[in-house]
């Protein structure tokens, strides 16, 4: 039981990585200002 919750906290964490990144990958269209604002507010 633990170890599911733990694979399915892992999961759902990767799923936020790809979607930010891909919001980063859009990002990228406009200016490096708009990155860096974005990546700070991923942090």
């Amino acid at each position: 039981l633990f170890s599911c919750s733990l694979k399915k906290e892992n999961f759902n964490l990767k799923l936020r990585i790809y979607f930010m990144e891909e919001r980063i990958q859009q990002k990228c269209d406009d200016s490096t200002e708009d990155i860096f604002k974005t990546v700070l507010y991923l942090l």
